[in-house]
């Protein structure tokens, strides 16, 4: 990931370069109550990245490592299949995501958790 911040009068005032290793999980089930009907529900687990690397923010004079963590939604998926003819198939689906639990973006720095940038997200679930 790289993350770059300019100023007001375009000058670079922050830069970093970091990347990160994850897990996560995705688990679904799929109901079928008719030979011509299937239902289908999708869990997609959160991932917590924790984004490490090299740093450069010119207002505090830092140089060094620094952490962004990060933890994406987790998503719900339900999906209908209905077959109306034999050519013709109506297929809907609604998935939802949490992303209201971001609330900023938060860059500290690794030897002693002080915050350099944040960026406040407050984003709201889709």
């Amino acid at each position: 990931m790289k993350l770059t911040c300019d100023g007001p009068l375009g000058a670079e005032v922050f830069r970093a370069e970091a990347d990160d290793i994850a897990f996560a999980f995705t688990a679904g089930v799929l109901f079928q109550p008719g030979e011509s009907t299937s239902i289908g529900l999708c869990f997609r687990s959160s991932v917590n990245h924790k984004f490490q690397g090299d740093s450069q923010f010119v207002a505090v004079g830092f140089d060094g490592d620094a952490i962004a963590s990060f933890k994406t939604p987790e998503i719900v998926t339900l999906g209908l299949r209905q077959d109306i003819t034999e050519d013709i198939t109506l297929m809907a689906g609604v998935e939802w995501a949490n992303w209201s639990r971001f609330k900023s973006l938060d860059i500290t720095r690794d030897d002693n958790g002080q915050i350099l940038a944040t960026t406040p997200e407050d984003w709201s679930d889709s």
